[in-house]
């Protein structure tokens, strides 16, 4: 029985989110990830009202949420202590807004249904890509991502960026999708641009190649000898819970990363200790820090972890920050930075000064306050770009931490607020895709995994386990740091290969483009008619 063509359409917006979601890790079914967009595209076309593209767009969006973020229904169930019922409506909720971008693509792209008809399909993968980068979200997933370990090709990230990479996929997506219509025109140019979209890639692919021989037989001109700790304590509520107190909580914490580390010590004393975000469960007070000393002088190395701040303002509040410290071999506590990227409701909820209510409503690890900016933690000739948690995942942000003089790249984070399921797989892998763009190190510390050294290249040298105590320690070789056009230029480099290839693309659209027929020239056209 054939299906009303709603239906339909609704059913080719899931196959959109479903072949994206499964890019994804730990499904990593990474090539399905280049053709997701082509469903969606053919809904669009089909599609005779403006609702039923949004409709195919946003049921798209919502797929992606329901298969690779479902781990936040888990989430809500263990830390709201809501129902399972009520944690899955909440899921739903969530997945209503958090892919948004693939809804405003397919209504845009329907509005523009005629124009774009009859250009290039490189008009609609920019189209694409600009909702891809403006449409705010909250987990920065991109369609470039699903190119992780496909040969050289993720490399390309260098030139780019990620949104490139997005671009290049959705181009010929775009082009595939319009193939696919049957009796459509200008079909000679259609194949004409596939095989200019494929060449771009090939040219990614190649200097991806060439890129990440370059890395491979740059001779580092030392090696960064790290020790991360990973005590598997994730809430310290839980355990002031079981301890009955939270002072006895922030004690034992602290006890048990001082315990594993001082275990972990031998002969060789390592060049950096790191410890995770909120290792220190407290902001740091003289019994913490007597503590940290005592490390950080049996290791004879820095140690780099994570802790609160406060800071007391007008009418006796509090600004509460989420930090990374730094103490020295000699017990003096160097420097601190203060997070300036916060996770919306999981850091803050907006509106909540004016609306305190809204705290009962959605509940958050803590109501924190944006910090100034990037900082570097110098120690001896490098300097330490601390990002924490999420703030990886930005580029800008990345970027404004080169830009400062990182050269290592240290992210603390903590992933045990979303469970043993997708997102520390997903959060690993966007990191080392981080470490590609911007060809720079990154030590990854966490309470409860996965832990990761990951060089320049977005290798990772060492690797912990999930949900585990243990420490990793492991050689990571340094270069010099942000030397990729994407680190330099950002979204500028990011424009230059979009425009550029779009313009390329037109002109050879004019080239194989045969005068328009009389039936072309009353034709109503879909996206790719």
């Amino acid at each position: 029985m054939r299906l009303p063509a709603a239906r339909r359409l609704l059913l080719f917006g899931a196959a959109c989110g479903a072949l994206y979601c499964v890019a994804f890790p730990p499904y990593s079914l990474r090539p399905l990830g280049w053709f997701a967009l082509v469903p969606l595209l053919l809904a669009v076309g089909t599609a005779t009202r403006k609702r039923q593209a949004w409709n195919a767009g946003w049921i798209a969006g919502m797929v992606v949420c329901l298969g690779g973020y479902f781990w936040i229904a888990d989430t809500a169930h263990r830390f709201w202590k809501v129902p399972w019922v009520f944690a899955v409506f909440l899921l739903a909720v969530y997945g209503s807004f958090a892919e948004l971008h693939f809804a405003v693509f397919a209504l845009l792209a329907w509005l523009l249904r005629r124009r774009i008809a009859s250009h290039p399909a490189a008009w609609t993968a920019t189209l694409f890509v600009l909702c891809e980068m403006l449409v705010p979200r909250i987990f920065p997933d991109k369609l470039g991502h699903t190119t992780l370990d496909i040969g050289a090709l993720p490399f390309a990230v260098a030139i780019a960026g990620v949104h490139g990479v997005s671009f290049a996929l959705a181009w010929m997506a775009a082009c595939v999708a319009a193939l696919c219509v049957r009796d459509a025109p200008h079909r000679r140019a259609r194949w004409a641009e596939l095989g200019l979209a494929i060449a771009l890639l090939g040219a990614g692919w190649i200097w991806g190649t060439h890129h990440r021989q370059a890395l491979a037989g740059e001779a580092a001109p030392r090696q960064l000898d790290v020790l991360v700790v990973q005590a598997n304590i994730g809430d310290p509520e839980e355990l002031a819970d079981a301890l009955g107190s939270v002072t006895e909580a922030i004690d034992s914490t602290v006890a048990t990363y001082v315990a594993l580390t001082l275990g972990a010590i031998d002969d060789r004393p390592p060049d950096l200790v790191v410890w995770p975000e909120t290792a220190v469960p407290s902001v740091p007070r003289p019994r913490v820090l007597a503590q940290l000393q005592l490390v950080s002088r049996a290791a004879n190395a820095p140690v780099l972890f994570g802790a609160y701040d406060a800071e007391r303002i007008a009418n006796n509040r509090l600004k509460l920050y989420n930090a990374a410290f730094l103490m020295m071999p000699s017990g003096e506590l160097r420097a601190r930075y203060y997070k300036h990227k916060l996770l919306l409701f999981g850091e803050y909820v907006p509106l909540s000064d004016r609306f305190p209510q809204l705290l009962d409503i959605l509940p958050t690890p803590g109501e924190f306050t944006p910090g100034p900016g990037p900082a570097v933690f110098p120690v001896g000739d490098l300097a330490l770009a601390p990002l924490i948690c999420y703030e990886l995942l930005f580029p800008g942000v990345v970027r404004g931490a080169l830009r400062v003089g990182g050269g290592v790249i240290v992210n603390l984070t903590n992933d045990y607020w979303f469970g043993k399921h997708l997102e520390p797989y997903q959060h690993l892998a966007l990191s080392r895709m981080c470490a590609m763009e911007v060809a720079t190190p990154i030590v990854r510390a966490t309470n409860t995994g996965i832990s990761a050294l990951i060089d320049a290249s977005g290798r990772v040298i060492e690797r912990g386990g999930l949900w585990t105590q243990e420490t990793l320690r492991g050689n990571l070789p340094l270069v010099r740091a942000g030397q990729t056009p994407f680190a330099r230029w950002g979204t500028a480099a990011t424009a230059f290969v979009v425009l550029g290839s779009t313009i390329a693309a037109s002109l050879l659209w004019l080239l194989c483009s045969r005068r328009p027929r009389a039936a072309d020239l009353g034709s109503e056209g879909g996206l790719g008619e």
